[in-house]
């Protein structure tokens, strides 16, 4: 279901000179074969590591949303409605710094 956006990711490790054990590792997983099945396309990421993915790649976020927005559209509306919320509440105060 999501073998392209696995090649995508699997180019931007590459591209990291980065292991699948490394960014593993780095995702705070604690199996490989759980980022083994992102690359090979088994399942799509975790909504609260797509900030951790980005970093520890070196992708660009808006370019990792929008990759993602290709595949999984509702997922990313509702990381985008959960990051509005968390604004909110950080605005309102309700976030602990």
């Amino acid at each position: 279901m999501y073998e392209f956006f696995g090649q995508w990711l699997r180019v931007q490790r590459l591209r990291a000179h980065l292991s699948q054990e490394e960014v593993a590792l780095a995702l705070g997983f604690k199996r490989l074969q759980v980022y083994s099945n992102l690359e090979r396309g088994k399942m799509a990421p975790p909504m609260l590591k797509w900030p951790r993915i980005c970093q520890v790649l070196r992708i660009d976020y808006p370019e990792f949303i929008e990759v993602l927005r290709l595949y999984q559209p509702e997922k990313v509306e509702e990381y985008e409605e959960f990051l509005r919320h968390l604004q909110e509440a950080d605005s309102a105060g309700l976030v602990a710094s």
